[in-house]
């Protein structure tokens, strides 16, 4: 089996990523993605876990997590989802992707498990849920000490939800989203995610905004028997400097004080680096090589592509996945702050699922000159379209570019050499802006 026999082996299963499809259509139970782990022996226990869930900021959070374990010294796998470009880009060891070909050679040993899976009456096994054993099987194989596991969609019954202990369970920024699985108010949702939270674990909870969510968790872990650290109430994040290459900031925490520097733009990325900060804080015990400057260094060389990331000059172009109104809110913050530019041309291009109204909100306090509605090749893409018509009801002057590459042709229209424009909207539409922008070869199915 070669990386292309790999791909078309998981595709051909069930996929709640690919295809918009309601609750009823869930495809893969949690039951199932136990079972088929207990037929390749269980390979996610044995190492120490960090569980990360929440509505936005956990795929930087899992990775600065991460690149603080590394730059410690311990063999650290990385596990979150979805990819930009290609498959390989969810499973990280020791913040690398793995190979092509130790991808497919992990696809071809956990084969035989997950067939006999689909088989039985536990079946059938989604390619997420694939994916989870892949990565727990790769982790096994590379005597991986510490796991850093994303969650895919809420935690409770999520397919990584599958520890019966871990040593840290994170939540981040919870807002709306997933309604229709998570519930309808913030304090559902965080009951959703708050089901990562095993008995005795650290529960390190990140700033939140609606005071019924912390009451939530603090329930949960209360029920749970598991110790509480509120980075929003026990940690104070101070900006000192920035600009369009990073910033510095000073968190101050009981133990002391930290002089911090990230390349990632936007103040909630510092509330991203406190919250990785207090995990490595309260892991300390059990990873005894973490150190003031682990911390330091894992926290400045954490990168995650796709991320209020600065792709040309002239005009300035941005692409960001920013999937919902807080996260839209974050990022128009964050072009106001870290850039300098004349005027703003917005390309988006979102799915089906989207709440459009906050989004364009905060889109319009950026007075966009123009506002491109486009989509990504997936069938979940909302038509560009209807995203118009909302935005021009909005107040925001529209056009419509029915593919991503037209909608950049038509931003270099409409911008000038001090202009600019981001592309945002879904992590697909980024995915697409950056194999065109970039000139990089299409990897992915």
């Amino acid at each position: 089996m070669d990386y292309w026999d790999a791909i078309d082996y998981i595709l051909d299963l069930p996929d709640m990523e690919r295809f918009n499809a309601g609750p009823s259509a869930q495809t893969m139970s949690l039951e199932t993605m136990k079972a088929l782990l207990a037929r390749l022996g269980n390979p996610e226990r044995g190492r120490r876990t960090i569980h990360i869930t929440g509505s936005k900021g956990k795929g930087s959070t899992s990775t600065m997590i991460a690149s603080i374990l590394h730059e410690s010294g311990y063999r650290t796998g990385l596990y979150t989802s979805p990819h930009l470009h290609d498959y390989v880009e969810r499973i990280a060891i020791d913040m690398l992707p793995v190979s092509r070909f130790d991808f497919a050679d992990g696809i071809e040993e956990i084969r035989q498990a997950i067939d006999e899976v689909n088989q039985s009456e536990m079946g059938p096994v989604s390619t997420f849920g694939a994916m989870n054993a892949l990565f727990f099987h790769l982790c096994k194989k590379n005597e991986v000490d510490w796991q850093v596991v994303e969650v895919g969609l809420g935690g409770r019954q999520d397919g990584t939800n599958v520890f019966e202990s871990k040593d840290a369970a994170v939540i981040t920024a919870i807002s709306l989203e997933h309604m229709a699985f998570l519930g309808n108010s913030c304090s559902e949702i965080a009951r959703e995610k708050a089901g990562i939270i095993t008995p005795g674990c650290k529960v390190i909870v990140a700033g939140q905004n609606d005071q019924l969510v912390l009451d939530v968790i603090e329930e949960v872990c209360a029920e749970s028997g598991a110790s509480l650290i509120d980075v929003g109430r026990q940690f104070t994040v101070t900006p000192s400097s920035h600009d369009s290459n990073g910033q510095s900031f000073v968190v101050g925490t009981a133990q002391g004080a930290y002089n911090l520097h990230t390349g990632m733009l936007g103040l909630h990325q510092l509330q991203n680096a406190a919250t990785a900060l207090a995990v490595a804080e309260a892991i300390t015990a059990v990873a005894p090589e973490i150190t003031l400057d682990t911390i330091r260094d894992g926290i400045a060389n954490a990168e995650v592509a796709g991320r209020i990331e600065q792709l040309t000059r002239h005009p300035i172009t941005v692409v960001d996945g920013a999937h919902n109104g807080e996260s839209m809110r974050a990022l128009m913050s964050a072009l106001d702050r870290h850039f300098d530019y004349e005027e703003f041309v917005c390309v988006i291009g979102v799915h089906q699922d989207k709440n459009l109204g906050e989004i364009l909100q905060a889109i319009k306090e950026l007075e966009p000159k123009i506002l491109i509605a486009t989509c990504a090749s997936s069938q979940r893409a909302m038509p560009p379209e209807v995203l118009a018509r909302a935005a021009e009801q909005a107040g925001i002057p529209t056009r419509i570019a029915q593919n991503v590459g037209n909608a950049i042709q038509m931003a270099k229209e409409f911008a000038g050499p001090d202009d600019l424009v981001c592309i945002t909207g879904s992590l697909y539409v980024v995915g697409e802006a950056r194999e065109r922008i970039l000139s990089l070869p299409v990897m992915h199915k």
